[in-house]
């Protein structure tokens, strides 16, 4: 079809479908995961080295080891929308600790103004809880979701909360957080 023989232009499309063929051979292998046999071993190692703490006695955390800081997923929620809570727990301290973590021992407090308008205080699951560990310096977080309505009696779920300023308070396994965070309703 050009100036050159056939058997030129087949060894261009030979050379070109390699080409392609080994792209697409280097991208599959490194959204596989199937290059990162260096990986592995070092994840094995990483939890042989958690896994020793407990071995060498980490201790709970002291009330003064860790500090609790309130957020929200956003500063501002539709009304009817379900903002998530969020307690992010630091370890001040130079050691790791342990803290027991259980949705029965938290206690979520949505407040407008002075009136509470919405808690998980004697609303808990049941559900068994677990111990982390938290390195010096390192954080956890913990959240829960407010379904963005009124608590009724029985923990039922009441009417939508309205327009406001609404602030989120907690005590969460036994530390309680020094400031509460603020966020509305339009």
């Amino acid at each position: 079809m050009g100036p050159l023989g056939p058997r030129v232009y087949w060894i261009r499309r030979a050379v070109l479908s390699g080409a392609v063929l080994v792209v697409i051979i280097v991208i599959a292998v490194s959204c596989s995961g199937g290059g990162s046999t260096k990986t592995p071993p070092a994840h094995k190692t990483t939890p042989k080295a958690k896994n020793s703490s407990p071995a060498a006695q980490v201790s709970a955390c002291g009330p003064t080891a860790l500090t609790l800081t309130l957020s929200t997923d956003s500063e501002t929620y539709t009304s009817g929308q379900a903002p998530k809570l969020m307690g992010v727990f630091a370890n001040t301290s130079s050691t790791a600790c342990t803290l027991a973590v259980a949705a029965a021992t938290e206690i979520w407090t949505v407040k407008s103004g002075s009136a509470t308008v919405w808690t998980t205080q004697g609303c808990t699951s049941s559900k068994p809880g677990k111990t982390i560990t938290i390195q010096p310096g390192a954080t956890k977080t913990r959240s829960i979701f407010w379904p963005g309505h009124l608590l009724a009696s029985g923990c039922g779920s009441g009417a939508v909360a309205t327009a406001g300023t609404y602030t989120l308070s907690a005590t969460l396994d036994g530390v309680k957080a020094k400031k509460a965070a603020v966020f509305h309703i339009t």
